[in-house]
């Protein structure tokens, strides 16, 4: 399934959330990234239809998704930023709850639930009630009924937020496990959560397309643009602009400073590897001239 987006906008009042936006999704993980307000959540609503567009036109397989809306959202399995569950159900219960909103056989429904309770880790916590639960156990909750219709395209919004790191790395690799033969679009502000698992990051600002490619494209667009300064005990750092700045490591007595500029930063930084966080900070944030 290939999925077009074609100058999406989208205004409230005088403001513009989104600007003519354009992409492309096939089969394969996709990261969009951006900062909190650059539109990612707008853009997923949108294709959902939950949000209504300004102008602009959804393609899916060339044709448009209007008349297709019932087929098309039938193939989606979504995650959204803020879960609501029943808080009283327990794990098992609310499974077999939302297979039935969502139209499954009962026959097919008890091995469908059991099969996901184990493969989302939560066969422990299956009579357990979901209020009950960790903030990382309802997001594999959530991820399991987004998985319950087998869909073909698996929409994740803000997944890890408020995850621990132990947590964010297994919900990591649970989107690994159920990115085969789908399209996975990981919407998140966490460079991390997509530096791992996804084939193209498209990374949006201010409502529309900073940049977009795989990491390693990406990461070449701005080769020669971070640089490393050395600043020992007590020297002073009022020359760096801390608004470029994309880490501070401290070895010693010395800080190691990236800082992410189209031009030397000081006289004394050298060129050094480049990340997928510089690329964040160079298009959302960075000295661009």
């Amino acid at each position: 399934m290939k999925i077009k987006l074609i100058d999406i906008c989208k205004k409230y009042g005088k403001q513009e959330v989104l600007k003519s936006v354009s992409m492309e999704f096939s089969e394969g993980v996709y990261g969009l990234l951006g900062k909190n307000g650059a539109g990612k959540t707008t853009l997923i609503g949108i294709l959902l239809g939950i949000i209504k567009a300004n102008s602009g036109e959804i393609l899916i397989d060339g044709k448009p998704v209007r008349s297709q809306s019932k087929e098309f959202l039938n193939k989606i399995g979504y995650l959204p930023q803020y879960p609501q569950f029943y808080k009283e159900m327990q794990v098992y219960e609310f499974l077999c709850y939302m297979a039935a909103l969502k139209g499954l056989p009962k026959k097919e429904t008890k091995n469908k639930v059991e099969w996901l309770i184990e493969e989302v880790n939560l066969t422990d916590a299956k009579k357990k009630k979901v209020g009950a639960l960790s903030g990382g156990m309802r997001q594999r909750l959530g991820i399991a009924q987004a998985m319950l219709n087998e869909p073909e395209i698996l929409i994740l919004d803000e997944p890890t937020a408020g995850l621990d790191p132990q947590e964010r790395i297994r919900f990591r690799n649970l989107i690994s496990k159920f990115a085969k033969n789908r399209t996975v679009i990981l919407v998140t502000h966490i460079v991390s959560d997509v530096e791992y698992i996804a084939n193209q990051v498209i990374i949006m600002d201010e409502g529309d397309i900073a940049c977009q490619g795989n990491i390693e494209e990406l990461e070449n667009s701005i080769t020669g643009k971070v640089w490393e300064v050395t600043r020992n005990k007590g020297q002073d750092m009022d020359d760096l602009d801390f608004s470029n700045v994309s880490n501070l490591k401290r070895e010693g007595d010395n800080t190691k400073v990236r800082v992410v500029s189209d031009t030397l930063p000081t006289k004394d930084a050298i060129i050094t590897s480049v990340g997928l966080e510089d690329v964040f900070l160079y298009y959302c944030k960075g000295d661009k001239e």
